[in-house]
Parts: C-alpha cells; sequence; structure tokens
C-alpha cells in the first residue's frame, strides 16, 4: 500500500508537471541572483514586451559590462572597458515562441535554446559551438520545494557540452543547470551571455569577462538586515544646485610614433540648473565647466574656456548590477564609482588609437585652486 501510494504521488507531480509552462521570466519583479565566486548580484528585469504574431518578445534593461581591454594593455592586461548599458547578462531579449521554447542570444547574437515546458529525461540541444560541439540540455528532474518562504514546483535542466562523436568536453564547466520554478521564474542559471567561444578557445568563459561563469541562484532583498540596499540610476545622480566636481584625468595616443601626443586635463563642474520631468522619471541637469589643459606638444599651451552642458538623468535608462551594495557603510565609494565610470567610458569612445585614460573625481569645496 505505502508502495502504491508513493507510486501516486509521484504520477500526480509528473501530471502537474506536464501542465505547467515554467515560464522562466518574471516580468512583474526584479529577479536577483548571486554566485558563491562573484561579490556582485546579478539583476533580470523586464523593460518592455512587444508581441509580434503569436512570438512574445521580453526585452530586458541593460547592465554593467566589464570587459578586458583589447586595445589599452592586451587582452591579459589590467585594463577595462566598462558600458554603463551593456546587455543584460543573460541577453538583451528572450523570444517566446508559440512552441513554448524561449530563444535567448549571447555576445555574438547566437541563439540559445530553452524548452522550460519539455518533460523529464527530455533532451536537446541548446547551443551550437562554433566548431561543432554542442552543449545539449536535459531535464533531469522536478520537485517541490521552498524558494524564499514560497513553495514551489521546480524543474532541474542539467548540460553537457559534446563533440560530433558524443564525447563529452573535458574543459568544459560539468556542473552548469538551470532550475525553473512554476511561480518565481529563474530559480538558478547561468550568464547566457557570454556562453560561446572564439576557435575554441575559452578565454571568454574563463575570465575575458568579469561576470563568473557560474551558477547564479535567485537571492532575496526583503529584510534589511542582510545588508543590501536597492539603490538607482537616479538616486546616484543626484545632485543640488552647486553641487561642484573637480575632475583629473590624463590622456595619450600614437605611442612610440612621430604623432605620440599626451595630455594632462583638469576640470571643475558646477550644477547651475536642475529639473524633473512631468512624471518625475528624469532629472535634467545643467552643468557649467571650466577646463585647463597641457599638451606634450610644445606649441600647445594651459589655456582655460567655459561652457555649459546638459544632461539627462532617467530612472529607466540604465540599470546597474552594483544597486547590490554588500555594505551600507560604501555606498559613498559606489556612487563616486558609477560616476567616474560613466565619464572613463565617455573618454575611450573619443579617443582615436591605441592609448589610454586616467581619470579620477575629486570633490573639493569651491576655495580650492584649479591646479592644487
Amino acid at each position: 500500500m505505502k508502495k502504491e501510494l508513493i507510486l501516486i504521488v509521484l504520477v500526480a507531480l509528473v501530471s502537474i508537471a506536464q501542465s505547467q509552462d515554467f515560464n522562466p521570466i518574471n516580468k512583474n519583479r526584479t529577479s536577483m541572483y548571486k554566485c558563491d565566486n562573484d561579490p556582485y548580484i546579478l539583476p533580470i528585469r523586464v523593460d518592455s514586451i512587444s508581441v509580434e504574431g503569436n512570438d512574445t518578445t521580453y526585452h530586458f534593461y541593460g547592465t554593467w559590462d566589464y570587459q578586458k581591454a583589447t586595445g589599452y594593455g592586451g587582452a591579459g592586461g589590467g585594463d577595462e572597458c566598462v558600458t554603463p548599458d551593456g546587455p543584460s547578462w543573460i541577453g538583451t531579449q528572450a523570444i517566446h515562441k508559440e512552441d513554448g521554447s524561449f530563444l535567448f542570444m549571447n555576445y555574438e547574437k547566437d541563439t540559445l535554446t530553452l524548452r522550460p515546458f519539455a518533460d523529464i529525461d527530455s533532451t536537446w540541444v541548446f547551443y551550437t559551438f562554433s566548431n561543432g560541439d554542442k552543449l545539449w540540455a536535459t531535464v533531469e528532474s522536478v520537485d517541490n520545494d521552498e524558494v524564499l518562504g514560497v513553495n514551489s514546483l521546480l524543474k532541474h535542466i542539467s548540460f553537457k557540452r559534446k563533440n560530433f562523436q558524443g564525447e563529452v568536453h573535458p574543459n568544459f564547466p560539468t556542473n552548469l543547470n538551470v532550475v525553473i520554478s512554476d511561480s518565481l521564474g529563474f530559480i538558478c542559471l547561468f550568464p547566457f551571455r557570454s556562453l560561446f567561444d572564439i576557435d575554441d578557445y575559452l578565454d571568454a568563459l574563463w575570465g575575458n569577462y568579469d561576470i563568473p561563469f557560474d551558477n547564479y541562484s535567485l537571492i532575496g532583498l526583503t529584510n534589511p538586515g542582510v545588508g543590501r540596499t536597492l539603490i538607482s540610476n537616479v538616486s546616484i545622480y543626484d545632485f543640488d544646485i552647486g553641487d561642484e566636481f573637480h575632475y583629473s584625468s590624463h590622456s595619450s595616443s600614437g605611442w612610440g610614433s612621430d604623432d605620440f601626443f599626451s595630455e594632462n586635463t583638469k576640470r571643475i563642474s558646477i550644477v547651475t540648473n536642475k529639473t524633473y520631468s512631468s512624471n518625475n522619471d528624469s532629472i535634467y541637469y545643467t552643468w557649467d565647466n571650466i577646463r585647463r589643459y597641457q599638451g606634450s606638444d610644445s606649441g600647445i599651451t594651459y589655456s582655460e574656456y567655459t561652457s555649459t552642458t546638459k544632461v539627462c538623468i532617467a530612472d529607466t535608462s540604465f540599470f546597474f548590477p552594483e544597486i547590490a551594495i554588500i555594505d551600507e557603510t560604501d555606498e559613498p565609494h559606489y556612487v563616486q564609482k558609477t560616476h567616474s565610470y560613466y565619464e572613463m567610458n565617455g573618454f575611450f569612445t573619443g579617443i582615436t588609437g591605441i592609448g589610454n585614460v586616467l581619470l579620477n573625481i575629486y570633490d573639493y569645496d569651491k576655495t580650492v585652486d584649479l591646479f592644487n
């Protein structure tokens, strides 16, 4: 009788699992994930949803994207290029097809196919590598468990990379898995955007990008006692009229050639006006700028000029993984770091040739001389 009861429970569980669609995308909430090898917390947040025919596309907010600089110190160097509105760590979007499949995209815009509806023991090709190797996905099990205080039905999917002969790749991680809840979406997953290879060399997976290629698990941010504070783009760039920022930067280009040029720049920017959009989702700043610079060319001397810039800080433009502050006392550091990287990105995009840019932010009072 006991064996029959267990069998009935298992059959019922499988029947329930087959009736669920296990949508991995929770469109109504911000989901936060963390792995043991990464100090940062990565978010998934839906920006908008579009429908074309029978396909539904979820568009994700961009996130900070750290990539090792290829022209600034080499791939093995410590320099990094930072894109504040790079693709989400699971790709820019996910397309929900009529058959229930979800199509994600990596950095190369190749397709990753996830089938949340698949039955236990079902196997399919999740991704095909450039050399013909395939990453196979298999539904291992379905069970009930409590996640963040919510009783959920969970589907567990494992992944193995195999070559044409069916041999498992010896250097590819074998612990990758995806867990999907029938009510909470992704419970566990790995960075989809980083799943690709270059000439079968897995540098993209092992350090060319700042996000570890590992499993990330859903976490909760509802209890302030854990010391994590959620901040937004607008709260980072929350300035007042009269606020003053002093910048010091150095740039150079044309190393080892007759065209070598370097420049030291110091700038003061003062907030002179601040307004809000009608629905309060954007802040408009007007800055007055004073800048002096000195170039390595003897024909260029110190000069000074003033300019006015207008900047719109929209609450919906960027979504930062650093919004999860591990230690609340570090918040001022993160504010300065965020602003610094934002400016650094602008300097990088304005330079041609091989060179580098160093930028530091100092918050002096207004009595400090420009060159002291």
